[in-house]
């Protein structure tokens, strides 16, 4: 259909020179036709130089609340090199079906190059009229254009010319009264239609029966040149534009299809935290080829993902299927780039002493130094198993010798000298195999070591070597218990209630009643969650429960295994969950490190439930409790809904639930708790039945249907009822998130750092057998000194042979952060969003300083 609408198009605007069209604002679309017709290459790019083909400005048309605020960035810079490569680009902040926009999206937009927003969904009671000024939470100002009946409320019009024009006088009717301008905007396109090939001539037509008006076919340019030619006092906003007052937002979008999101954020931030940093240091230090067309190429595909109705999970089952498709070799690709990361580093490793067992790298992504658990999990002792013998053609199969012990710990050895143990958590075997461009593949037997130790002062955006050797003494057992502890807390089982209970030695101070496993049903889509009309609610049976514990004293776990016996399915009318039950399989492990004020958790899931939207409950007794919570370059603060719904009874759909990025956190100012999570962007917080402050994390949400009719949620039908039965999510699944209770704000405790050192783990690699040496190194590539800031991006830049790094003030308070860089540096720049560069920094050998106002993105171009 795309082939047919576009060959189309070009005709028409060859046969009427006055026509203009826009390919919807993403660029992705000209890639998907020239595949098809690169022979069209020229013609196009004829139009769009002439203006009379929009394109641009981004590649596509994301979601924004579920990708990254890098991904909104370089969704930008890909459209944008691409419209260069056409001659053209719209842009201008053109996100018409979003399903709402982050608070920080003036920001974004304006950093970016786009002074204006033209959207649909999202606006709430707050504004009357359709242009209104919106301020971001660092106080950017951006013109907005609510497009209040949608951007195809002239689509599809009569080619009648009388009909034409009386639906003309219609539309202009419905949008006059929300706008204090002369001038209103009529969008004649909408999904899957074609240009329509009448419109100019109706145009004509209309135009001599309306004279009172001036009606013309142009493009947004147009229609802004004359909204700023009239006197106009706008209206201001401040805040997310997430309100399902006026429009459907489709707020069960956050969860749909839980794999995807998680699939998700694995490849987002292996990008982001790792590969590009990484590629960075091995360019910059050891002069190895920066992989900019591999990473263009890993991008691309990852932003093919991030269109909304994609990343939102509300297509058919075959989009997604292709999208986790993409993940996997988005994966791979990454994977592939870190390997030769650690190859350059491994080659610069002295190995003339021989006294270990081994090296490994442990890599910190985050532009502060950490002291944090580190989770490793290498293959050692690797013995021939199979290799090409090029003499006779021959696969040749080897019998390695059998390992004759089990090591119980590792003994390390630090850049400072350090020496001190690692705690084995298990030992297998395992069959690798060495790939390399000089010969056939090779395979080896190993043994794959998984063990963690406490590591301190690791460098930020840098990298710490240990050497380790093997220690086989008897391994230490935790004594049986119920309980486990560290310097922190005392995290105890209550089996009764199928909860946790976590006591802070710091204030001395219980929670009690977290991690309550709440299974409920759902009778919504893929666009919103619907309870049915008789629900009913399971959660853990605390008879099947069964508990224990692992490790030791620096690194007990607690193992608690049961089962969730829950209705199969809805009943055949969907106002009731059915009378057969299923057993969901749970396994959650609740780990504890040594000097880490963190309790993380890893919840196994077998679900063979339909039709049920599973979810995690923290609450917290908190007088006057504030929700606070992660979102695109900001912290959000939100209100705990309320659960009269009546109260919403004029809105086309109640508010519900909401995203996040690493954490939400409740407090009363006094005290409180954040839940942390890695790919879970779904929460909400809402009164207990005693009052009490519950945040609910949602781990899987079933639906069968792309969108339905008969919901209590919502009304009307938010797109085609077709049966989706892979949304049912059925299957195992791994979920990871963590609790960290603080005393005071989030600000106080510095919640966000200990949120991303979950969310982004240090990274570990082995460097190899003989790559040990007798004083390991240490190296960082950026540093700076004020914990307030937060690195967003370390990248090649797009046109220069210089380096991005990206950093935003999670304060609100203006501040000067001074940054040192592992390398010389020769000169700095900031830069906007789209690395045009605006002012120069000054440069000492001590490194540079950068004014931050409160909330503020900053982007500084390096010249090494």
């Amino acid at each position: 259909m795309l082939i047919e609408l576009v060959d189309g198009m070009l005709r028409l605007l060859d046969e009427q020179p006055d026509y203009l069209f826009m390919l919807d604002g993403q660029t992705i679309v000209l890639e998907d036709y020239l595949e098809i017709k690169p022979e069209k290459k020229e013609e196009i790019s004829a139009l769009i130089k002439a203006g009379r083909l929009l394109i641009g400005p981004w590649y596509v048309l994301a979601d924004e609340f579920l990708i990254s605020g890098e991904s909104h960035i370089r969704n930008y810079l890909v459209g944008r090199n691409l419209c260069r490569k056409f001659g053209g680009n719209m842009n201008l902040g053109y996100l018409p079906d979003s399903f709402g926009h982050p608070a920080q999206m003036p920001q974004i937009l304006k950093g970016l190059g786009l002074n204006e927003i033209i959207f649909w969904r999202g606006l709430g009671p707050e504004i009357t009229k359709s242009e209104f000024i919106w301020e971001g939470k660092d106080k950017t100002e951006i013109l907005s254009i609510n497009m209040p009946y949608g951007y195809g409320n002239a689509a599809c019009m009569p080619d009648d010319a009388e009909s034409f024009t009386q639906r003309l006088k219609s539309e202009i009717k419905k949008l006059a009264p929300l706008t204090d301008s002369n001038t209103v905007l009529l969008m004649n396109g909408i999904d899957h239609v074609a240009p329509q090939e009448s419109l100019l001539a109706n145009l004509e037509y209309a135009q001599s029966k309306m004279s009172e008006h001036k009606i013309i076919q142009g493009d947004f340019h147009d229609y802004l040149t004359a909204l700023r030619q009239d006197t106009i006092t706008f209206q201001k906003f401040k805040g997310q534009l997430r309100s399902g007052y006026h429009v459907y937002i489709l707020g069960g979008t956050i969860s749909t299809r839980i794999y995807s999101k998680q699939a998700n954020f694995r490849v987002e931030s292996l990008l982001e935290k790792y590969v590009e940093p990484l590629s960075a240091i091995v360019s910059l230090r050891f002069a190895k080829k920066y992989p900019e067309a591999e990473l263009h190429h890993a991008w691309k595909l990852l932003l093919s993902n991030l269109a909304h109705d994609s990343i939102c999970g509300c297509s058919i089952d075959e989009v997604h299927d292709e999208m986790m498709q993409r993940y996997r070799c988005i994966q791979d690709l990454g994977q592939s780039i870190l390997k030769q990361a650690s190859n350059a580093i491994c080659e610069n490793v002295d190995s003339s002493d021989n006294s270990h067992d081994g090296s490994f790298v442990v890599f910190n992504p985050l532009i502060h130094p950490r002291d944090d658990i580190v989770r490793a999990n290498l293959v050692t002792d690797e013995r021939l198993l199979r290799k090409v013998n090029y003499e006779t053609g021959n696969l040749d199969e080897y019998v390695p010798e059998d390992y004759e012990k089990v090591p119980s710990g590792l003994l390390l050895h630090d850049s400072e000298g350090n020496e001190f143990t690692a705690t084995i958590h298990s030992v297998t075997e395992e069959d690798v195999m060495h790939l390399s461009l000089r010969s056939q593949p090779e395979m080896f037997r190993g043994r794959r070591v998984d063990f963690s130790f406490s590591a301190t002062g690791l460098p930020s955006v840098g990298y710490s070597i240990y050497n380790y050797s093997f220690i086989y003494d008897k391994v230490q057992a935790l004594p049986q218990s119920c309980e486990i502890e560290n310097d922190f807390f005392k995290v105890a089982f209550d089996k009764e209630n199928a909860s946790l209970a976590v006591y802070d030695k710091r204030i001395d101070k219980w929670y009690e009643g977290l991690h309550v496993l709440e299974d409920t049903g759902d009778a919504g889509d893929e666009y919103t969650y619907s309870r049915p009309s008789n629900d009913s609610q399971y959660g853990l049976l605390p008879e099947s429960v069964h508990l224990r514990v692992e490790g030791n004293d620096d690194f007990p776990t607690m193992v608690v295994k049961g089962i969730l016996k829950v209705p199969a399915r809805l009943t055949a009318d969907r106002q009731s969950r059915s009378s057969e039950l299923t057993d969901i399989k749970i396994e959650s492990r609740i780990s504890l490190a040594k000097g880490i004020a963190r309790i993380d958790i890893r919840t196994e899931i077998q679900n063979y439930a339909e039709d049920q939207r599973l979810r995690v409950l923290f609450p917290i007794e908190a007088n006057n409790a504030i929700v606070r919570s992660e979102g695109i370059f900001s912290v959000n603060e939100h209100p705990i809904i309320s659960e009269d719904e009546a109260s919403y009874s004029d809105w086309v759909e109640r508010p519900s639930t909401n995203p996040h990025k690493s954490f939400v956190s409740i407090s009363d100012e006094i005290h409180g708790i954040a839940v942390v999570n890695r790919g879970l962007p779904e929460y909400e917080v809402f009164r207990g039945k005693h009052g009490e402050s519950v945040i609910a994390l949602t781990l899987i949400r079933s639906v069968g249907w792309l969108s339905r009719p008969d919901l209590l949620a919502r009304k009307g039908n938010g797109g085609w009822t077709i049966p989706t039965p892979a949304a049912q999510c059925k299957g195992k699944y791994v979920f990871e998130y963590s609790i960290i209770p603080h005393h005071g704000t989030w600000q106080e405790n510095n919640v966000i750092a200990l949120a991303h050192e979950f969310a982004f783990p240090v990274l570990t690699f082995k460097l190899g057998d003989a790559g040990s040496r007798d004083r390991p190194e240490k190296y960082s590539l950026v540093s700076v000194d004020r914990s307030e800031i937060i690195l967003s991006a370390i990248k090649k830049s797009e046109d220069r042979d210089s380096y991005i790094v990206r950093c935003w003030n999670i304060s609100d308070n203006s501040l000067t952060a001074a940054f040192r860089f592992g390398c010389s540096v020769k000169s700095v720049f900031r830069t906007n969003l789209a690395e045009t560069r605006e002012e120069e920094i000054s440069v000492t050998d001590k490194g540079y300083s950068v004014h931050f106002e409160p909330w503020k993105i900053a982007s500084m171009e390096l010249e090494i």
